[in-house]
C-alpha cells in the first residue's frame, strides 16, 4: 500500500496520485461570494490552476449550465492551465425523472 504523504512524514502532494477538480467557478456565481473580495477570489483560483499546471496535476473543470445565468467559467482557469479538461455537468433532474428524458 502506498504511504500517505503528510506534513508529519515530510511528504507533499504527489502529482502522480492527485487531481484538481474545480467545480462551478462561474463568473456569475463569484458575484455571490461575500466572505472574500472578488479580486482575491479570482487570484486564488487562478493560482490553483497555475500550480496544478506547473506541477502537472491533472485538472478537471465543470459547470452546470455555463451558458445560463451563472455565466461561464472564469477564463483564467483554462488560460493558465491549458491542459485542464472541461467536463460538462449533467443536467439536474427532479426526483422520479432522469436528466435526459
Amino acid at each position: 500500500m502506498n504511504q500517505v504523504n503528510t506534513p508529519q512524514n515530510g511528504g507533499l502532494i504527489n502529482p502522480s496520485d492527485a487531481v484538481m477538480l474545480l467545480i462551478d467557478h462561474q463568473s456569475g456565481l463569484f458575484q455571490l461570494v461575500r466572505d472574500i473580495d472578488l479580486p482575491t477570489l479570482r487570484a486564488h483560483v487562478t493560482t490553483l490552476a497555475k500550480v496544478a499546471y506547473l506541477a502537472k496535476i491533472p485538472t478537471f473543470t465543470t459547470a452546470l449550465v455555463p451558458d445560463g445565468p451563472n455565466g461561464p467559467l472564469i477564463p483564467e482557469i483554462h488560460q493558465y492551465n491549458p491542459d485542464a479538461v472541461y467536463i460538462p455537468a449533467p443536467a439536474k433532474s427532479t426526483p422520479g425523472t432522469t436528466p435526459h428524458g
